[in-house]
């Protein structure tokens, strides 16, 4: 830590960026790497304490907090060095090359001595159990080549040009609400490849399957009319596309219909969308003061909302993109928002119509987000 502090303000300008790793993360990872079956029990106290999403919500108090408990050093499993000869706790592990061929590697490592690659020159005695070739054999040379035919880039990128836009609706629901919306679009891909489907491939050096999904749905929605367009090869059967690619969905995920888009057409500009948003009311709350928030709130002229993104701060006017919001009962202590949003220069979120709303209801829940439907220019 001190390190990196002598070293940032050394180095800023705006052709210049620098990255670092946590040294109380690295350390961590060190002690899991090198460690044994007693720090299960380590896993387990972080766990118990609260630790989740270790990744994005690193706490390095709660780790070594874990580690005293129970009763182990961190720097013993990170730091310390261990002999050649000592015994591992993945020794079962059949790595191939014998334990003595990685010591002398790591003995050489240490003189900045390399190992000759093997296909072309004498055996190093990893242990692998090659075929023991005569000194000075090429094995490189000697082994028999095989050749696998390859597509040529014309060829490739021939398949962009004849194609026809398929426009799918489909449903995305329990689980996969948690898949965000790059998931989502590598599902597809995945999809696809494994249905053998022949699509079309955009131009450029690095060729992507040309399809677009309508609108991003946030995450933790679920939904029953997503539009998603897929260029597909002529001819094209919908009814065949649209049967072997749910074969290779997950569930959870389905194509519920299909049409051929015209010549002309683009695909859909979607302008709205509609929320079911359910929500919990607070104990002591009516669905009436739920009502009187929603007026009061449609009734203002400018509501400004603050977004973070990327480390940046933008402001929003949230009011001019709320088109209308209804309440309706959903049971005991329970209502339903049907909440609809305008697709403009932003989208206002479901869950940011709740957050102003406990300015006035504190402690209104959300249950679950559903898109209902997406509406498009005509």
């Amino acid at each position: 830590e001190r390190r990196i502090a002598l070293i940032r303000p050394l180095l800023r300008g705006k052709n210049i960026q620098l990255s670092w790793h946590d040294p109380s993360c690295s350390r961590i990872e060190a002690a899991l790497a090198r460690g044994d079956r007693k720090l299960g029990e380590v896993i387990y106290e972080v766990w118990r304490s609260g630790g989740k999403l270790e990744q994005e919500r690193f706490d390095k108090d709660r780790w070594f907090s874990a580690f005293d408990k129970a009763g182990l050093d961190v720097a013993h499993y990170a730091n310390a060095d261990i002999p050649h000869d000592a015994p591992l706790a993945w020794d079962f592990v059949n790595l191939g090359v014998t334990r003595k061929f990685l010591a002398r590697e790591d003995e050489k490592a240490d003189r900045a001595e390399s190992t000759p690659d093997c296909r072309f020159g004498a055996c190093s005695g990893c242990g692998i159990g090659c075929r023991v070739v005569e000194s000075g054999e090429r094995i490189a040379e000697s082994a028999e080549r095989i050749f696998a035919p390859g597509a040529s880039g014309d060829e490739f990128l021939g398949r962009s040009v004849a194609g026809s836009g398929v426009l799918f609706t489909f449903r995305k629901s329990g689980e996969l609400k948690w898949l965000g919306h790059l998931d989502l679009m590598r599902v597809f891909e995945r999809a696809i490849r494994i249905s053998g489907i022949d699509v079309v491939y955009t131009q450029g050096f690095n060729p992507r399957v040309k399809m677009s999904i309508a609108s991003a749905l946030p995450l933790g929605a679920t939904a029953d009319n997503e539009l998603i367009t897929i260029h597909i090869a002529d001819p094209v059967d919908v009814n065949d596309v649209t049967k072997r690619l749910n074969n290779c969905l997950p569930e959870g995920l389905r194509l519920t219909s299909a049409r051929v888009l015209s010549a002309h057409e683009k695909g859909p500009v979607t302008v709205a969308s509609e929320f079911v948003v359910e929500v919990k009311l607070p104990d002591g709350a009516a669905l009436g003061e739920l009502r009187s928030a929603v007026e009061r709130m449609l009734g203002r002229t400018e509501i400004l909302w603050e977004r973070e993104s990327g480390g940046k701060r933008k402001t929003i006017d949230l009011r001019r993109g709320v088109e209308k919001i209804g309440v309706e009962s959903s049971g005991e202590a329970a209502a339903a928002l049907r909440v609809v949003v305008k697709h403009l220069e932003f989208t206002v979120k479901a869950a940011e119509v709740v957050e102003l709303l406990r300015e006035d209801i504190p402690g209104l829940e959300i249950v679950s987000i559903h898109r209902e439907k997406l509406r498009s220019a005509e």
